[in-house]
């Protein structure tokens, strides 16, 4: 408590003014002080003659104290848990005033006060929730806003982030968030070894490699592991293929995953940018993974993360045990997601499925079984269903080939379309590019 004594009616407001930008909000004095400090937007007790008063006067300084020590608690408190909900965040009164912001992904507003005020405005005049905007440096921001109703006048609050599809920002490089323990089939022993181990505490934080053919569920593991360590943020999926530097201006703050998959031989160029990337992860604490067919140790040392740890997942035919529980796990989610009828399979026909030699893994076996219970209009799918649609597969080592024979023209198409899907690791944008449509089109023609 600060106590200053003044000898003229002259002094106050300039005393008040200089202990306003000190901090100070709450005044005890007369009648001339406490009129003064209303006008300056301080809280003004007035102090009284008598033993009683002055008592008083403090009683309820020291309540007001206490109150605001409150008040200031709760808004740290809530600071924080935006923060923990990585909440970036900006709060206007009806007349555009910043009544409250919090920033987390930002160092400071990605918008200027002009582009808040168009927003703001927007949204008084045609009530829209969601607005897209453009941040200082010209990277579309996403806001969303909600209104709210207060005694004092409503309140704007303005939710801001980037899209979460980075695509069409940077080439090579998208976010991902898991908000759900995704489906792990692991009866064979070899499965069970692999979820043990990604389970166990240090896989949170250790660099690891994920080898294995094409299809053997490398994406699933990563988002196994990133979910069942409860991460908080994002997996950022980095493809060489497409991938040419990383950014410097990236919004770090909503990884903890960075997922590199190496398809192809790796330029110069393309190394230089992986170790990049590693390099921040490394200082982000953020988990590095690679993924691939095979990853030698030339490419590890070059990039600076030869102490990884190797897993190497098995194609279908080293673990047999998991085909029906696969099956049913597609079926399921097929009955889901298109209504199809098909929810088991007869017991012959799920042996020819196990017996089955699938060259693309998880992906030869998805799409076949979407094939069938697409086709099949019961709730069993029988053998003779099998043996009406035969299996082909577009994944191998050669040059992919489709053999035509009596199908129709639209059977043809479909066989292209999920080769081209197969090709493009099920990226159904680049299939699109790829068959000259659009994405609308293509998800008609896989959904027929």
């Amino acid at each position: 408590m600060e106590v200053v004594t003044l000898k003229e009616a002259t002094e106050v407001e300039a005393v008040l003014l200089k202990l306003k930008e000190e901090g100070y909000r709450s005044v005890l004095g007369d009648v001339v002080t406490v009129e003064a400090a209303g006008k300056l937007g301080m809280n003004g007790l007035l102090l009284q003659s008598g033993k009683e008063s002055i008592l008083e006067s403090f009683q309820e300084a020291k309540r007001i104290f206490k109150s605001q020590k409150d008040s200031q608690q709760l808004l740290r408190v809530m600071r924080n848990l935006l923060k923990i909900k990585k909440q970036d965040i900006v709060i206007l009164s009806k007349d555009g005033r910043v009544l409250f912001e919090n920033w987390v992904s930002f160092s400071e507003s990605p918008l200027s006060s002009a582009a808040l005020q168009e927003i703001h405005q927007q949204v008084l005049e045609k009530e829209k929730t969601i607005v897209k905007m453009a941040d200082k440096n010209g990277v579309l921001v996403e806001i969303q806003a909600d209104r709210m109703k207060d005694r004092d006048g409503d309140v704007f609050i303005y939710a801001l982030k980037h899209p979460e599809n980075y695509k069409a920002v940077i080439p090579g490089m998208h976010l991902e968030h898991i908000s759900l323990l995704p489906s792990l089939v692991t009866e064979s022993p070899v499965m069970k070894g692999i979820k043990k181990l990604i389970e166990e505490p240090a896989m949170a934080k250790e660099a690891l490699l994920l080898e294995g053919e094409i299809g053997t569920g490398k994406k699933e593991i990563v988002r196994y592991l990133h979910h069942f360590h409860q991460k908080s943020g994002a997996i950022i999926h980095l493809s060489l293929e497409e991938f040419e530097t990383f950014p410097p201006r990236f919004d770090i703050e909503e990884a903890s995953t960075l997922l590199i998959e190496l398809k192809s031989k790796t330029t110069d160029d393309q190394i230089v940018s992986v170790r990049s990337a590693v390099s921040w992860a490394q200082g982000k604490n953020v988990q590095v993974i690679f993924a691939g067919t095979k990853i030698s140790n030339e490419f590890l040392m070059e990039t600076g993360i030869s102490d990884a740890m190797r897993i190497i997942l098995p194609s279908l035919a080293e673990r047999k045990e998991d085909v029906p529980f696969l099956v049913r796990q597609f079926l399921l989610e097929f009955h889901q997601s298109l209504g199809t009828q098909a929810i088991k399979v007869r017991e012959d026909a799920m042996d020819q499925l196990k017996q089955t030699e699938w060259p693309g893994n998880l992906m030869d076996l998805k799409m076949y079984v979407k094939k069938l219970a697409l086709v099949e209009k019961d709730y069993v799918i029988e053998k003779t269903t099998l043996l009406s649609i035969p299996f082909h597969s577009a994944c191998s080592s050669k040059e992919p080939k489709i053999s035509y024979g009596n199908q129709s023209l639209k059977e043809i198409e479909q066989q292209i379309i999920e080769q081209v899907l197969k090709e493009e690791d099920f990226n159904q944008t680049k299939t699109a590019q790829r068959l000259g449509i659009n994405r609308a089109t293509l998800w008609r023609k896989l959904n027929k």
